[in-house]
């Protein structure tokens, strides 16, 4: 039985790497046998710098304030915490890690976007010259569409990414580790692009271009030398575009692949023809076989905190059904109505703070001018 605090969590998570904003929300579990606290003590270090450590009063363990200064872009935290209760102190907890993302303010790399507009899925290409050896790299990436990123050949982000929001005010962007990708000298950067929630047909009518009429995509390679320089590789003017063996890609309308098409010439892409912001992506999304082997099932990855069986298998069955409920409505995004209505279960079977979070922001960004009720066009 564990005597010191554990599961120790941001707000914020990733497929990768944890990434958060400049002040994240820390939480954890209390020691098992402990059913409070009455304070608590965190030892923090920002870039391997340690920080004093914070003393706090108060029973709060989750989502409890940031407590230094706000962090800049791609700074890298590692933490601890200490339990109180009376006279008692738990052990120190193992160490969490994770970093800041890269703010909306310090993109450098431009939107560049297919010359041909046409729905199907797009190769766009660059390349980024490496002269040292590489102690840490990572690929941020963005894109009004869904997109596989690749790094000499490999695949970098996780797949399906991102997911439906509502564009215009809150687009996720996504950071991966690609450290062991990389090589010395030449490396190509590839994005595999395609019209998804953006221009794809969505909501209840199929309707297409309902949140963009242009697909475009956002990556930048940071990389951090063993000699402690740094270089930033990004979209630009110099990547160019062809049209991928996909000739159809929509949410809706599935996916249809002609391997026969001759390999097209490259093209230069279009520069700046969308502009957009980028911000952090709490959930995670893996995928599970399902009984039928020619199809894979997705969702959001939740971690579980409760669970039921016995011995009767008709009473175990209704359990089943709740967790197969929120997997089939959980792909990065929930449909209002049936969220609002699950949610109170939801929060009984898994960690749903994140993707409630995003869930919230998706219905206050689709609500129309002042409307107090708040139902997206568009789900």
């Amino acid at each position: 039985m564990s005597r010191a605090p554990f599961h120790l969590r941001t707000d914020s998570g990733g497929d990768d790497v944890v990434v958060t904003g400049p002040a994240p929300r820390l939480s954890w579990a209390l020691p098992r046998s402990w059913s409070g606290q009455d304070g608590y003590d965190l030892d923090i270090r920002v870039d391997g710098v340690a920080r004093p450590v914070v003393s706090v009063e108060g029973p709060s363990h989750l989502c409890v304030p940031w407590p230094l200064s706000r962090l800049r872009s791609e700074q890298r935290v590692s933490w601890r915490v200490r339990a109180h209760r009376g006279e008692e102190s738990s052990p120190w907890s193992g160490r969490h890690d994770f970093e800041a993302g890269l703010f909306a303010e310090d993109w450098l790399a431009r939107w560049i976007s297919p010359p041909d507009p046409s729905p199907a899925t797009h190769l766009l290409a660059g390349g980024a010259h490496l002269h040292a050896p590489v102690a840490t790299a990572r690929l941020y990436t963005a894109a009004l569409g869904v997109y596989e990123a690749f790094v000499n050949g490999s695949r970098a982000a996780a797949e399906p990414t991102p997911g439906r929001t509502s564009y215009a005010e809150t687009l996720h962007a996504q950071a991966a580790d690609v450290t062991h990708l990389l090589r010395h000298g030449d490396n190509h950067l590839e994005v595999l692009l395609s019209d998804g929630f953006c221009r794809g047909a969505a909501g209840i009518w199929r309707e297409r271009d309902v949140r963009g009429t242009v697909a475009a995509a956002r990556l930048e390679l940071h990389v951090r030398y063993e000699d402690g320089t740094r270089a930033v590789f990004g979209t630009g003017e110099d990547w160019v575009a062809r049209r991928g063996a996909v000739v159809a890609a929509d949410v809706m309308g599935g996916q249809r692949t002609d391997f026969s098409l001759p390999e097209e010439p490259w093209a230069p892409v279009r520069v700046d023809a969308v502009q957009r912001a980028p911000v952090s992506q709490p959930p995670a999304v893996r995928g599970q076989d399902s009984v039928c082997i020619s199809r894979q099932v997705a969702y959001t990855d939740f971690r579980e905190t409760a669970t039921f069986t016995c011995s009767d298998a008709d009473l175990n069955r209704p359990h089943e059904d709740a967790r197969w409920t929120l997997r089939s409505d959980a792909v990065d995004i929930g449909r209002t109505g049936d969220f609002q209505v699950f949610a109170p279960t939801a929060a009984r079977l898994y960690d749903v703070h994140g993707f409630s979070r995003t869930w919230l922001r998706s219905v206050r960004d689709g609500r129309l001018g002042d409307a107090i009720v708040a139902v997206p066009w568009v789900l």
